[in-house]
């Protein structure tokens, strides 16, 4: 099973700053308009990304997630 931490490619002691930076490239990456593959495969990585970093970006929610 993957974690939040998995799913944005960090470690679980990385800074705020590390967690934006690996969204926003794993965010362009997969983006429907601009991923070469299927987009229903990218909607879906993005909406796995965008829940890992709602919880990873909000120190309430990390805390509780740790």
């Amino acid at each position: 099973m993957h974690t939040h931490y998995d799913n944005l490619k960090v470690a679980r002691n990385a800074p705020p700053e590390i967690i934006r930076a690996a969204y926003k490239v794993l965010s362009q990456k997969y983006h429907p308009d601009k991923y070469d593959g299927k987009r229903e495969s990218a909607e879906r990585v993005m909406k796995i990304i965008n829940a890992a970093y709602a919880v990873l970006s909000d120190p309430d929610k990390r805390k509780s997630y740790d």
